[in-house]
């Protein structure tokens, strides 16, 4: 027989994988609204990961996009995004 205790820590494992999902699909749709050319506010940065701030900093992007990484992140994706920037090394697809 489970204890109710080994529910409860099945319930509490459940939600963080919820989480985890809800911050990858917010985190993939920030990075097609990108994608689509809109560029997003520094408060919006702050809520994606590091994870996809540093896929969006590698990847093709708008010099907008660009110069609001290199202004904000971490110091590696500031970095990323100034040496794309300031070397015109934009990638298209």
């Amino acid at each position: 027989m489970v204890g109710r205790s080994a529910v409860g820590d099945r319930a509490v494992q459940r939600e963080g994988y919820r989480e985890f999902i809800r911050r990858r699909i917010h985190g993939w749709l920030f990075y097609l609204s990108i994608e689509d050319g809109q560029v997003p506010t520094p408060v919006a940065w702050a809520k994606v990961t590091y994870g996809m701030q540093r896929v969006l900093a590698e990847q093709p992007a708008s010099p907008e996009v660009l110069a609001l990484l290199a202004g904000s992140g971490s110091k590696k994706i500031r970095h990323i995004a100034r040496d794309r920037a300031g070397n015109g090394k934009l990638r298209t697809r």
